[in-house]
């Protein structure tokens, strides 16, 4: 393939003869594409697709829906969330707490293994009564009523 001669007349850079001097600068130096539109009319503050559209419009000079518009921003808010979540801190690893085991019901009252004796007791009987005592109402109970002696 041979090239084609450009004549003096002519521009030389494509870029050149793809714009007029009646288009913006800005825009005519790279062409914008409908979804780069759309993101700066969401940037620019447009309240409802019909203020989106005119804007992209006057700005830009490309034609969108108000449609196209709603469904363009609605999965921008979408990619954001998502961008937004993946980028979060997690929390730190924290174990469940164990829920507190369901309270057992105290087994049904045995008769005493010591006869009670008239008299004073003797201590070996006593601390007998009372290991009988936490093995039937656990030992938290027996702390408890013991507590209601001392003071």
């Amino acid at each position: 393939m041979t090239r084609k001669k450009v004549s003096s007349d002519q521009p030389t850079t494509p870029a050149a003869d793809t714009h007029d001097d009646a288009t913006d600068g800005a825009a005519a130096a790279k062409p914008m594409l409908k979804s780069q539109a759309m993101d700066a009319a969401i940037a620019a503050g447009a309240a409802s697709p019909s203020d989106a559209v005119a804007y992209v419009k006057e700005h830009f000079g490309l034609e969108v829906s108000a449609k196209q518009f709603s469904t363009h921003r609605s999965l921008a808010k979408q990619k954001a969330s998502i961008d937004a979540r993946q980028k979060a801190p997690k929390p730190p690893f924290s174990p469940r707490p164990t829920p507190p085991a369901p309270a057992a019901a105290p087994p049904a009252p045995t008769a005493p293994t010591v006869a009670p004796r008239v008299g004073t007791p003797e201590v070996a009987d006593a601390v007998q009564a009372i290991k009988g005592l936490v093995d039937t109402l656990g030992v938290e109970q027996v702390k408890r009523i013991a507590g209601l002696f001392g003071s």
